[in-house]
C-alpha cells in the first residue's frame, strides 16, 4: 500500500505498509505490528498507523491523527480491518485536513 501525503505537506518518516496489498496482508501476519507508519505533518500533527495488538491475526489496524504528541487525545481515532478500508480512513483524515484544519500552501 502506498498512500500519497504530498497534498497535506506529509513527511513519511517510517513506512512498512508499503510492501501491503489488499490481497496478501492476512499472509503477512509477522508485518502486523503496532508501528506500521508515521507521517509528520504541518502544525505539528502526526499521523500514526499500526496493527493492535501486533501479530494477533483477530485485530485491527488503528489509525491515529496525534496534535502536539498528546497520544491521550488524539483528535482522531478510527480502525480498519483490511487494506481498502485503512485507505478510506487516511482518505478522511486528508480530507479533514485539507478543509478545515490549517492552509495549505
Amino acid at each position: 500500500m502506498n498512500f500519497d501525503f504530498s497534498r497535506i505537506s506529509g513527511q513519511v518518516t517510517f513506512n512498512d505498509l508499503s510492501n501491503l496489498t489488499q490481497e496478501n496482508f492476512i499472509q503477512e501476519i509477522d508485518s502486523l505490528k503496532e508501528d506500521m507508519l508515521q507521517v509528520e505533518l504541518p502544525e505539528n500533527y502526526l499521523l500514526d498507523v499500526g496493527w493492535y495488538p501486533s501479530f494477533d491475526i483477530s485485530r485491527s489496524f488503528r489509525v491515529f491523527l496525534i496534535k502536539n504528541c498528546d497520544w491521550d487525545y488524539p483528535i482522531y481515532s478510527k480502525t480498519a480491518k483490511d487494506i481498502m478500508t485503512l485507505e478510506q480512513r487516511l482518505e478522511e483524515i486528508v480530507l479533514q485536513l485539507e478543509q478545515s484544519v490549517w492552509q495549505l500552501p
